[in-house]
């Protein structure tokens, strides 16, 4: 199929990423059933990368391993969400939503790229609804239930740190990168994403900027993150709701009414 026959499937894809964030609006003054939506996710997610990678395993798929930036953030933020930590599920959400927003973009400029490497129907429509509802999870739980703290604001760079050093040790000490391409996270450490934009190989001193300006994109996200975050919890302040829900109890996540 050529690049014309497929814009329409970028407009989809961008059409079901306009869809869950109205709904995400939709949900603002309902930050209970927010939370048990996003709950629900997590579980879902969890339950169905352990199965995933549990199969790649018993079929001899040894190397299929999580190690994407992407990957590791279905468990950062499943695990987090469902083990319901105070300060870490900010994280959690902050890779998730970063995560499906990168996906969804992506997909709507380069749909030809994603339709091009399918390896079957099935998984390759499971990745498309596993980051968009990833998305919405992470969102529901920004915008509509929690009130993330500044202070902490040091998790993040820790966070994405400790991933990227995952990431990277996988690829040099593993068989990963002589069975798979290059992982994309890696490809964002070393500059040889900008290939992608017919760049070639950068020098020392472009390597320096390329690295600050990455630095400085990483803190104005998360800048946005928390500022987006508590303009809303100041709304919910407003409007008589709770500014930073969490249930007490597992038990009470879904006590709705």
């Amino acid at each position: 199929m050529s690049m014309s026959n497929n814009w329409w499937v970028g407009i989809i894809v961008f059409l079901l990423f306009a869809s869950l964030t109205v709904h995400v609006f939709l949900l603002r003054n309902k930050p209970k059933l927010s939370y048990a939506i996003a709950y629900t996710i997590a579980l879902f997610l969890l339950a169905y990368k352990i199965g995933e990678y549990i199969y790649w395993q018993a079929i001899g798929e040894h190397m299929k391993i999580p190690v994407e930036f992407s990957a590791l953030s279905y468990f950062t933020f499943a695990i987090t969400v469902i083990f319901r930590t105070k300060k870490a599920d900010q994280f959690g959400s902050f890779v998730g939503l970063l995560t499906g927003l990168m996906y969804s973009v992506s997909f709507w400029v380069s749909p030809q790229s994603f339709l091009s490497d399918i390896e079957t129907i099935f998984l390759f429509t499971m990745a498309l609804i596993n980051h968009h509802i990833l998305y919405f999870a992470a969102m529901l739980m920004l915008f509509n239930v929690r009130r993330y703290s500044y202070k902490n604001c040091w998790i993040h760079l820790v966070g994405v740190g400790a991933m990227i050093g995952y990431s990277w040790l996988i690829y040099l000490l593993t068989p990963y990168a002589s069975i798979y391409d290059k992982p994309i996270v890696i490809q964002v450490c070393d500059g040889s994403i900008l290939s992608w934009l017919n760049i070639t190989k950068l020098s020392g001193g472009q390597v320096v900027v390329y690295i600050i300006v990455c630095a400085i994109l990483l803190c104005g996200l998360i800048a946005a993150f928390y500022a987006v975050n508590n303009a809303m919890a100041k709304r919910r302040i407003k409007k008589g709701l709770p500014e930073n829900y969490r249930p007490e109890k597992w038990l009470d996540i879904y006590k709705i009414n």
